[in-house]
This record gives structure tokens, C-alpha cells and sequence, in this order.
């Protein structure tokens, strides 16, 4: 996987100008594994693509090939050390850092765009009921396919719950889970209650694996002062933070580990079109603020 390519860089950023040549070699068979899917030096993540375009041309290189004669093996070993040199180089320039910095702004673009979906969401509904769902995979799959079972089962879940007026998710990849999503469910307060059932029954929903039902561990989040989910009022200004801070904060931050298993970037945040709800006029909602 390009995940061991994007493991290696960081590894080799922090020891250089020392590196592990097992690393390297897992690094080198996903160079081999991306070239004859792709055949285009090109990744979603900035660090990865520039090691690809690096190390290309050595691509079907094995440096514990038992052929290799030891001169053979340290001739190469020197080869790929003035490489892995220029490699270092350019991921210091600044030119390349001014990619990475670049990248790192959609966290800021993610958390503003969420904090203004949820703002939109309170402007409408008195109360929601905010149900956090995380939902991972049985088998391997690609990301087109984790794409599509996630299209899939949002649209069912539109259908089922006439009381959703919103959602946010959230695709991840892991290294043991690999790909996986977070998806935070808001519901129209006044209409359903009892979110651990509901979380229940939506991760009873989805078919494709195991999911975990973030509202059963209320009295963990509790306990910690991080409980933002469940029922939440317009005027709670608290937990309305804590929601942002704590329950939604996963969304925000750029996972590095899936943008390397891109061929190109493509949306791993999306959210449900909040429904369009005709005003009623009368008197205007003040926020209650506590000072506690």
C-alpha cells in the first residue's frame, strides 16, 4: 500500500540521514504495486507523489534479491542513498512545503464549514438529536467501493428516517482497519428521542461490516466532560461546544494515511443539504450564554 511509502517518509524525515532498508523495500514494492495499477507517478498526498516520481524508474528493484552479489548490493545501496538524498532535498524545499501547508489548510476550511452547517442546523431546529456512528468493513476494499456502499446507505437512511435533517461523514483509513468512515446523524428533536436505540438501529443498517454506536458510551464521554452528542438545545451554548470540540473535532483534521492512498484527491468530508424550513416569524431566539 502507499501507506508504507508515506510511513517511510516520515520515519526517514525524523532519523535521516539514517533509514531502515526493510522500510525502504515495503516502500519500493508500493512504488511496483502503484505503477502497474497507475502507471503515473501521481498521489493525493504531496509527499508520497514526490517519492513516486523519485523512485519510478526503480521500481521493480529488490534489495535482498538472493541474485544480487554483495558489491551488486552495495552499489546499489549507494545509488539509492545519493536518490534518497535529492529525495530529502526536495521535501525540504520550499517549494514542496508550500504544498504541505497548502494541504493542511482544509482542516481550517473543514472545521469552518462544519461550525457553520451545525450554526445553520440550530437556526432551524429548537433541539436535535445528534447520533455518532462509526462504521468500518468486513473485507478489503477499494475506495471506489467504500465510495459507493457509503452513497448507498445514506440514501437508504434518507429514506427510513423522515425526522434526519442532517448528516456529516467522514472518510478515514486506517492501519489496521483501513478504510472506515465517522458519520454524525442530526435528527429533528421535537420529533424522535432514545439516540442509543437509534444508533442501534442505524448501525444495524448498514451491511457491509461492524459499525460502533458512539451514544451507547454516554457515561465514558461523561465522565470525561467531553459529552456532546444525544440531545442538544439551541441555547446550550456548552454543549453545543463540546459537540464542536469533541463529537465533530474527528472531522476537521486531514488524514494524511488516506490522501496516500489516492491517486488523486478526492472528498473524504461530505454533509446532507440542510432542508429548507419557511420561517414563522414571531419573537426572535436569544442565546443563553452560561459563565461557569
Amino acid at each position: 500500500m502507499s501507506t508504507d511509502i508515506l510511513d517511510f517518509i516520515k520515519d526517514f524525515e525524523s532519523d535521516y540521514p539514517s533509514f531502515s532498508i526493510h522500510a525502504f523495500q515495503k516502500a519500493m514494492d508500493a512504488v511496483t504495486k502503484h505503477y502497474y495499477q497507475y502507471q503515473e507517478a501521481k498521489s493525493g498526498h504531496p509527499s508520497v507523489e514526490l517519492f513516486l516520481q523519485s523512485f519510478y524508474q526503480y521500481r521493480d528493484i529488490n534489495i535482498f534479491d538472493e541474485c544480487l552479489s554483495a558489491e551488486a548490493r552495495s552499489e546499489l545501496l549507494t545509488e539509492l542513498q545519493y536518490v534518497l538524498s535529492d529525495f530529502m532535498r526536495e521535501l525540504m524545499s520550499p517549494h514542496h512545503q508550500k504544498r504541505l501547508r497548502n494541504l493542511r489548510r482544509s482542516e481550517l476550511r473543514n472545521s469552518a464549514s462544519i461550525k457553520s452547517y451545525v450554526d445553520e442546523l440550530f437556526a432551524q431546529y429548537a433541539k436535535l438529536l445528534v447520533v455518532r456512528v462509526d462504521f468500518h468493513f468486513r473485507d478489503s476494499v477499494t475506495i471506489e467501493e467504500a465510495q459507493e456502499e457509503r452513497e448507498w446507505y445514506l440514501r437508504s437512511i434518507k429514506r427510513e428516517y423522515k425526522s434526519l435533517v442532517g448528516y456529516v461523514w467522514k472518510l478515514e483509513y486506517g492501519k489496521h482497519r483501513e478504510y472506515h468512515y465517522h458519520i454524525a446523524f442530526f435528527f429533528n428533536g421535537n420529533q424522535v428521542q432514545n439516540d442509543i436505540r437509534i444508533g442501534r438501529l442505524l448501525g444495524g443498517a448498514w451491511k457491509a461490516g461492524s459499525y460502533h454506536n458512539c451514544n451507547a458510551d454516554k457515561q465514558k464521554y461523561e465522565e470525561w466532560g467531553t459529552y456532546g452528542i444525544g440531545e442538544v438545545h439551541w441555547d446550550d451554548s456548552n454543549k453545543r461546544q463540546r459537540l464542536l470540540d469533541h463529537a465533530l473535532n474527528y472531522l476537521f483534521k486531514m488524514d494524511e494515511r488516506l490522501l496516500a492512498t489516492m491517486f488523486e484527491r478526492s472528498r473524504s468530508v461530505g454533509k446532507m443539504e440542510v432542508p429548507h424550513r419557511s420561517s414563522k416569524g414571531g419573537r426572535p431566539r436569544v442565546l443563553r450564554v452560561s459563565l461557569e
